[in-house]
């Protein structure tokens, strides 16, 4: 599988969010993103084999290329921020909760979802 970049055609729709491609697009299983988070996601899908999340709704991804999300989660590098949510942590394994109400993207739903397909180590 081979990525190609090529001069995006106007109207030519992201397989994974639905934006339209405006500068370059990207190729990839004969299919056309509109940027490499895009892509990226489909091909942790598809490595997985769990592309079926894109017959739950046609370009289901929603795109946050607007969002300004630098430096967001630094504050998730502070030990006392991490010992805070651990609910349990030895040696071998740590056990954390996490409560998402205001995930609106389904594809990260869908991901969270199947995590434990995807990375080993994830119950």
């Amino acid at each position: 599988m081979q990525k190609t970049i090529v001069a995006s055609d106007p109207k030519k729709a992201c397989f994974h969010c639905g934006d339209i491609c405006q500068d370059e697009a990207i190729q990839f299983d004969n299919l056309v993103f509109c940027c490499n988070g895009c892509k990226t996601v489909y091909e942790i899908l598809s490595e997985n084999d769990l592309c079926a999340y894109y017959d739950l709704e046609k370009n289901a991804g929603i795109s946050l290329k607007s969002k300004n999300l630098d430096n967001k989660y630094d504050y998730l590098l502070d030990i006392d921020i991490v010992n805070s949510i651990l609910e349990f942590s030895n040696d071998k394994i740590s056990k954390v909760s996490f409560l998402i109400p205001n995930v609106h993207c389904s594809s990260c739903v869908w991901l969270l979802e199947n995590l434990h397909k995807v990375k080993a180590g994830v119950l």
